[in-house]
This record gives C-alpha cells, sequence and structure tokens, in this order.
C-alpha cells in the first residue's frame, strides 16, 4: 500500500471513529445519566472558587443577544457595543438597585441568571471531553 493510500485509509477511519462518536454522544445527551454526570460536574465548578469566581464576574455573563463580532462592519459592531452597553448598564443597574434596597432575592436571581448558565456550559463541555 502507498503511502497516499495509507494516509487516505486512515483518515477515513478517523472521521468515521468521528462521527460515530458524535453518534454515541448525542444518544448519550438524552439519558439520565447525561443529566446526572453534567450535575456532578456543576457541583464540582460550583465548589471551586474560582470558577465561581468566573460565573457571577464578567466572564459569566449571558447575553440575551448575539455578540458575536466576526466579520461585521464597523457599523454593525458599534451597533452590538451598544447594545451590549445598554444591556449592562441595565443589568448591573437593577443589582444596584436591589444592593441598596437590600432586596437578597432579587440580587441572588439576577446573578444566578447568568450564573448558572456558565457553569452548566462549562460543565457539558467538560462531560463531554470525557466522553469515551
Amino acid at each position: 500500500m502507498s503511502t497516499a493510500e495509507q494516509w487516505y485509509n486512515e483518515s477515513m477511519a478517523r472521521i468515521e471513529a468521528g462521527e460515530n462518536r458524535a453518534k454515541r454522544f448525542a444518544a448519550y445527551k438524552k439519558t439520565k445519566e447525561y443529566r446526572d454526570d453534567v450535575a456532578y460536574v456543576m457541583g464540582r465548578l460550583a465548589a471551586n472558587p474560582n470558577k465561581v469566581s468566573e460565573a457571577i464576574g464578567a466572564d459569566g455573563i449571558q447575553y440575551p443577544f448575539n455578540t458575536n463580532m466576526a466579520g461585521r462592519s464597523d457599523t454593525e459592531r458599534a451597533d452590538i457595543r451598544a447594545e451590549i452597553d445598554r444591556w449592562e448598564k441595565a443589568f448591573y443597574g437593577a443589582i444596584g438597585r436591589a444592593i441598596i434596597t437590600r432586596d437578597n432575592a432579587t440580587i441572588g436571581e439576577l446573578i444566578n441568571r447568568h450564573a448558572f448558565p456558565y457553569l452548566e456550559k462549562m460543565a457539558e463541555e467538560i462531560v463531554e471531553d470525557r466522553f469515551q
């Protein structure tokens, strides 16, 4: 077998293995075991002060709109930045008002609203990376 044939066969085998893994993972994601694994990893992440700090800080913000600026014009990027600024002003303003009024339930809800999805996504990625 020539080097080109060997390379082709090995490449096709890797592609097929990746497709099989993707199918198995898609089936696994529908199981209780997957949800339990994600919950377990989230618990581990929530016990890590560095990960919690990320989740409740600026890294954890989950914008309710597309913030991807790749391939956007200068005008579109400026519009996205303005939308981000408006959203952050409203979000942090709500937290500030809740602090002043000592509305701890609102503070908790606002923080958890963006921290939980951040940790959940991180946990899902870890579970997927560890999937055999």
